[in-house]
């Protein structure tokens, strides 16, 4: 995690340092060409040459790293998911398209169960490795170019889901949680759950703060109640083997989701 830190503050230097590359490297090269034996006349023409290749070759540093510093302030530096601040760049673009365009839009909302017994019995090294699993299970459906997962803080992750309705996005959550899920051993050593909402865009110039309250009611509903149904990333108990040992075993009693998940 330090290291991690310690790059991005790295990145953050560069950018701003590359434009004095040029303004320090441009007079030096002027200088050497004064003290040369060329022609006076070349000199004005190589000078504008150099210095104009050199704002070219600064130019070109500049964008990259823009682009690069662009892309560290919106990932998450855990998971490598797009952050909260992302999560509402893009919500805010895909709601105006569907009111544009009158296309589905559906939001999930997710919280990860007992994760503070985690971080407390294993330790926050262990709960981060079940926060980078988790993210890995989320992005690796078969709709990643139509979803976007982002990570909103803490154990709080959200998926949008682009043309699918609240039925489509449960069907899309389930396939990630049953085929990616079970390639996560950590998730299986922890027998993850996961509480969740469902919410799809109404239209009819719904808002944005409305959208995403319904989604994220319908996750703490779900959260507080004991009884309701929870994604599960558990292994059927067949392919537990004969293995007793606390890594083989689950450790909560949810059950699996099935259609009477939250959705709204």
């Amino acid at each position: 995690m330090n290291n991690k830190f310690a790059r991005r503050q790295n990145d953050i230097r560069q950018v701003k340092y590359y434009w004095a590359y040029v303004l320090v490297l441009s007079p030096l090269f002027t200088d050497l060409l004064e003290v040369g034996h060329l022609p006076r006349h070349a000199h004005g023409y190589i000078s504008e040459t150099i210095l104009g290749a050199l704002i070219g070759v600064g130019v070109f540093l500049i964008q990259r790293d823009m682009i690069r510093l662009r892309t560290l302030v919106q990932t998450d530096a855990l998971t490598g998911l797009f952050n909260r601040r992302k999560f509402f760049e893009d919500l805010t673009q895909e709601v105006v398209r569907a009111q544009r365009l009158g296309t589905k839009l559906s939001l999930i909302y997710l919280d990860v169960d007992r994760f503070k017994q985690i971080n407390d019995h294993y330790g926050h090294a262990e709960g981060d490795a079940v926060l980078r699993a988790l993210a890995r299970m989320l992005s690796c459906g078969e709709r990643q170019q139509l979803d976007m997962c982002y990570r909103l803080g803490g154990d709080e992750f959200a998926v949008l889901l682009i043309g699918a309705n609240d039925g489509e996005a449960r069907e899309a959550l389930q396939r990630s949680a049953r085929e990616c899920g079970r390639r996560q051993p950590v998730l299986q050593r922890h027998a993850l759950t996961l509480s969740f909402g469902i919410a799809q865009y109404r239209g009819n110039g719904e808002s944005i703060e409305s959208f995403v309250q319904r989604a994220d009611r319908l996750m703490y509903q779900t959260k507080r109640n004991e009884e309701s149904e929870r994604l599960s990333v558990i292994l059927p108990d067949d392919e537990y083997g004969t293995d007793s040992s606390d890594n083989a075993r689950p450790i909560t009693q949810d059950r699996p989701m099935n259609a009477r998940s939250s959705t709204l």
